[in-house]
């Protein structure tokens, strides 16, 4: 949870060249054609990467669309997905909105 605390008040930004969604959502990176799938959930958190809400949000907002998910299994998704998005150079973090 220490992480997502200092994540929380950032703003994610989608850094991408271009994005498809033809069955499966599909994100390339580079002139070299780094192609990343998502998952549904990755697809859902990315999309609303968009510079106008927080990861706090992103949070809440994962709460109330998928029934049945545990605050702590969401956290611990988002702040994975939100680092590996980062590492990846799919989005980047800052700490205020568009």
């Amino acid at each position: 949870m220490m992480v997502f605390e200092k994540l929380s008040p950032l703003f994610p930004i989608q850094t991408c060249l271009k994005k498809r969604e033809n069955g499966e959502f599909l994100i390339v990176m580079s002139k070299k054609a780094n192609i990343f799938y998502l998952n549904e959930v990755a697809h859902f958190i990315y999309e609303n990467c968009d510079g106008t809400q927080t990861i706090g949000d992103i949070r809440r907002k994962i709460l109330s669309e998928y029934e049945g998910a545990t605050e702590l299994a969401v956290t611990e998704d988002l702040v994975n997905i939100i680092r590996d998005f980062q590492w990846q150079n799919i989005i980047e973090l800052r700490k205020s909105s568009l």
